[in-house]
């Protein structure tokens, strides 16, 4: 039985180009959350009374079309969760009878289904993913590629089913859908097969992102905030970080363990892997929370001052928090900001492990990814720790390998740059 959590109705509202989930960088630093489907900002309705006439009124109008668009949260609000439930259930299956396509009307709402929070939601979305997915298998659903028309069905129903999360069925039926995630070869020949896979990719990045971002600090799952295309993943509002490190933890012992003298060949045969799949979709979401995701992994697992063994996870770990800090590193390019004593103590702490690593690739991905960090510096910025990570890069490097990570953090500055002015 779902559990309603502790607030009111209308607090819960407090490669391929495709219509898919985009995750876009800006200017400032935030990442955002760009779904077609989802509205640009909440309703106006979001926090009054309902109002089942104006309710009545609005459905009235309906022409189950891509025009009601922004009337369907409209009247999910006007009405009370019950019968917003209802109401989307049959717009639904309406809208499905009088249109071949499905497009971002129908995606919203689909979504509308997520935000409602109701057991007969979450039902019927389930009900929703299961039918598509079975439609897609037999390719009774053709998927065609650049149809700018339509919305991956799948995609858009999880990204409803997301906000069910914190409901142990709903985590147990994630687990199920996204073991299957590099287990299967995706046959780029078969649209619909791939389809199918990159939906269960899809679910992951969900399942990541709402165990190491969106519950740590125990949240309502929806918000006026999470539920806007325009969301933004701003790491500075995540307060229990700590947490949201442990939670990395977690998912990283489930991925092979990295032997620390791996060969180049032997690296790329595991990213590219299907079992490896998950690893990077985990990264993506670690790289959300940046700096204090980094600093918080190495203050509580890795730095030389800490107790707890982490034994062979480390490789993993260090590859994960440099990556977040080099990520957020670039997104800093052009602000005046300088290092501070944790900065300089996670450098060092980083720089001590990658040059005790006996000689492989490892080592060479993390001396490189240090001297990357190094080069997103701001210019002028005069660090021990910085100096010390050119010198090793001098070292391990060469000068080739230097040049390339020089010009490749030369063109990514520039295009900071150059979307600030």
């Amino acid at each position: 039985m779902i559990q309603r959590v502790d607030l009111p109705w209308k607090a819960h509202f407090s490669g391929l180009i495709i219509c898919v989930c985009a995750i876009a960088q800006v200017a400032s630093g935030d990442l955002l959350i760009i779904d077609p489907w989802r509205p640009k900002v909440p309703p106006k309705q979001l926090l009054n009374e309902p109002n089942a006439t104006e309710a009545a009124r609005l459905i009235k109008g309906l022409k189950y079309s891509k025009q009601d668009i922004d009337h369907i949260l409209t009247i999910a609000c006007l009405l009370g969760p019950s019968d917003a439930t209802e109401f989307l259930k049959g717009y639904i299956a309406k809208y499905e009878r009088r249109n071949k396509l499905q497009d971002v009307t129908w995606g919203r709402a689909v979504f509308g289904l997520g935000i409602v929070q109701t057991q007969q939601a979450m039902e019927e979305l389930l009900r929703l993913w299961d039918r598509y997915d079975r439609l897609l298998a037999s390719g009774k659903i053709k998927v065609r590629p650049f149809n700018w028309e339509g919305v991956p069905q799948l995609h858009v129903i999880g990204d409803a089913i997301h906000f069910y999360l914190w409901d142990d069925k709903v985590r147990q039926w994630f687990l199920r859908m996204t073991c299957e995630v590099g287990n299967v070869e995706r046959n780029q020949q078969d649209l619909a097969e791939s389809e199918r896979q990159s939906a269960r990719e899809w679910l992951l990045q969900h399942l990541y992102r709402w165990d190491i971002i969106e519950s740590v600090d125990d949240e309502p799952p929806v918000t006026p905030e999470k539920i806007s295309r325009h969301y933004r993943v701003d790491p500075k509002r995540v307060k229990n970080i700590s947490r949201a490190a442990e939670r990395v933890v977690y998912w990283v012992k489930s991925f092979k363990i990295l032997p620390p003298d791996i060969s180049r060949q032997q690296w790329l045969t595991i990213r590219h892997s299907g079992q490896e799949e998950g690893m990077g979709i985990l990264q993506m979401v670690a790289d959300q929370l940046g700096r204090p995701l980094a600093l918080a992994i190495w203050q509580d697992y890795l730095s030389r001052r800490c107790t707890m063994d982490v034994g062979e996870l480390k490789h993993r770990l260090w590859l994960i928090s440099w990556l977040a800090y080099k990520d957020a590193a670039l997104r800093m390019v052009g602000s005046q900001s300088s290092l501070d004593e944790r900065d300089s103590s996670f450098l060092e702490d980083a720089l001590a492990y990658a040059t005790s690593l006996p000689d492989g690739y490892l080592r060479e991905l993390t001396i490189g990814g240090l001297f990357g960090i190094a080069c997103y510096a701001p210019k002028g910025l005069a660090d021990e720790q910085l100096d010390k990570i050119r010198a090793a890069a001098n070292t391990f490097l060469s000068a080739e390998h230097r040049e390339d990570i020089i010009q490749n953090a030369k063109l990514n500055r520039d295009i900071i740059e150059r979307s600030t002015k």
